[in-house]
């Protein structure tokens, strides 16, 4: 399958989206993390191994100007907030344009523009999957390289403090090469079997069997044994995509949908910009309501992704090579 998987779009429009309702002020208890896994493996099926020179090229075209150009239009932000709240500059921490450098761990982001470790730890996992595929070649060996760095992350570099979100990037890399191993596999299985009633009723029983089975193994599970819990969760996590890749697969023909796709195409601008509308409708909304509910997460929600919806527009017109959009550098 060479041509763009339409429905794959609206998959990462649906995992942005996520993003964008997860950094809403919103109660805790409706959070779920899975938004990172699905971004990470829907990105991962259409990456290319080019020779380095030509791969070089298109990651600073594609990644790091995109990073740059959100990472300078959040600082001016940043500026522009604290003169509306403090009326003068005088204090203000010019140099703290320079924390980039900063190393980090965990969870810890940048201050500038927390979302761009999304960026980051997609340009720290195509560079690991490409050094593997040229390295060990063999589907199989890149697949057990990727679930050794994998558990190495989640279970000893979470808390070692690393440059650009590398070791955070680390226990995501199972998702990313399970996207390039056995995305399109994927997609092209379900092309081949979906009108078949039969075969789809039996994938979507076996699918939701698993994840039965997957949630009552992880509540019974001794909690001194971690890393068969992560085992667990990962397998839960790979499933619930599969079957998101399957619904989709279908779900993208409605027009109540197309917003996905916009969003999805549009989703390094979404991740780049998105922080800046929030922090404003953030002050909007407390100022109007003063308190945190999950309808006003919502409200905010919306609220970011209207004002996203212009910004995509005017950016794609009259700046694309600086969103990654087309290229800066020609090869």
């Amino acid at each position: 399958m060479t041509k763009r998987i339409e429905y794959i779009d609206y998959l990462k429009g649906l995992s942005i989206i996520w993003v964008v309702w997860y950094h809403t002020t919103h109660p805790g208890f409706v959070d779920f993390s899975f938004r990172i896994p699905l971004f990470f493996f829907v990105s991962g099926i259409f990456f290319k191994s080019y020779p380095i020179r030509e791969f070089v090229i298109k990651k600073i075209n594609t990644l790091v100007i995109p990073f740059i150009v959100f990472y300078l239009c959040y600082y001016l932000f940043y500026i522009f907030l604290w003169f509306f709240k403090f009326k003068n500059l005088q204090n203000f921490d010019f140099g703290c344009i320079l924390q980039i450098w900063n190393l980090h761990k965990g969870i810890e982001n940048f201050i500038i523009n927390p979302p761009l470790w999304f960026i980051c730890a997609l340009l720290n996992l195509q560079i690991l999957l490409y050094i593997s595929i040229k390295l060990l070649k063999k589907p199989i060996f890149i697949l057990l390289f990727s679930l050794v760095i994998t558990i190495v992350g989640i279970m000893y570099f979470q808390e070692v403090s690393a440059p650009f979100m590398l070791l955070r990037s680390f226990t995501y890399f199972i998702y990313y090469t399970l996207g390039y191993l056995i995305g399109k596999w994927l997609c092209n299985s379900i092309e081949k079997y979906k009108n078949s009633n039969y075969l789809k009723l039996k994938k979507i029983v076996l699918f939701i069997l698993i994840i039965i089975s997957s949630i009552y193994v992880t509540n019974k599970l001794n909690y001194t044994n971690t890393i068969l819990i992560h085992i667990v969760n990962y397998t839960e996590t790979i499933v619930l995509i599969i079957i998101l890749v399957y619904l989709f697969s279908v779900l993208y023909k409605y027009h109540i949908f197309k917003f996905l796709k916009f969003y999805g195409q549009n989703s390094y601008i979404v991740l780049g910009i998105h922080e800046i509308y929030h922090t404003i409708n953030y002050i909007i909304i407390v100022n109007i309501f003063g308190e945190v509910t999950i309808v006003l997460g919502i409200i905010q929600t919306i609220m970011t992704l209207l004002l996203l919806c212009p910004t995509i527009i005017v950016m794609n017109r009259y700046i694309p090579k600086l969103i990654g959009k087309s290229p800066l550098f020609n090869i």
